[in-house]
């Protein structure tokens, strides 16, 4: 019986052993939390869908354009439909740039091939599987300070 003990224990901490080897990691894979998305996703841009394509920022480069032929800009129609729907043509610029900070974006340089063309990002990070967004939006100013049109741009990061 000594022998028969002695096996059934070795094998016994060989299954143990095993057990511990898949499971730790499991567990510490579980406990682990994903860092937040950071900032949060602001209104505007709570399930926004991205679209392909060309992902222009509202900015026509000629030089861009011959290597993007064929392809459309990358506009998310439900951004652009939100944007649109608040701020259409004719609004005032100054209260869509308002708007967007007050929600977290930050003003990027205006298009250098048309400096009338403004825009503004939203950058997140963190999320782990949540995917973090990133969006841009912009808008051409009028002489007299009003919006002729508006375009949003969405892309998620992830995987």
């Amino acid at each position: 019986m000594k022998g028969r003990t002695f096996v059934l224990c070795f094998i016994s901490a060989i299954l143990l052993t095993l057990a511990a080897m898949i499971a730790l990691p499991a567990v510490a894979l579980l406990g682990m939390r994903a860092p937040p998305l950071t900032p949060a996703t602001p209104p505007l841009l709570q399930g926004v869908k991205a679209a392909g394509g060309w992902f222009s920022e509202g900015c026509r480069d000629p030089a861009a354009a011959t290597v993007f032929a064929g392809l459309r800009e990358a506009v998310s129609p439900d951004l652009t439909t939100r944007l649109a729907s608040t701020f259409p043509a004719g609004s005032e610029a100054d209260a869509l740039q308002a708007a967007l900070l007050a929600q977290g974006f930050r003003m990027k340089e205006p298009c250098r091939d048309d400096p009338a063309v403004h825009r503004a990002a939203f950058v997140q990070t963190g999320g782990g599987l949540a995917f973090p967004v990133r969006a841009v939006v912009a808008w051409k100013r009028t002489a007299t300070g009003q919006i002729a049109w508006v375009k949003g741009f969405v892309s998620y990061q992830g995987l």
